[in-house]
């Protein structure tokens, strides 16, 4: 008899907060990018401001939580 165990789904991770605020900051940072290369620089400034604050959130998050 074998019991298999699932693997967890990549949204799974997403429930985890310090993830989340990983995953935004990504998102953030692509946008930022993005505006930069369509010429939209005020935008890419304040897509980078809110990647650096989940970032920073992320940090602190995860110690507070500390797994």
């Amino acid at each position: 008899m074998t019991t298999e165990t699932q693997q967890p789904t990549i949204p799974s991770y997403v429930k985890d907060i310090p993830n989340f605020c990983s995953l935004a900051g990504l998102a953030c940072t692509v946008l930022a990018i993005y505006f930069c290369i369509i010429g939209v620089y005020a935008a890419a400034i304040i897509c980078m401001i809110w990647a650096v604050t989940f970032d920073w959130a992320d940090g602190l998050v995860a110690r507070i939580m500390k797994g």
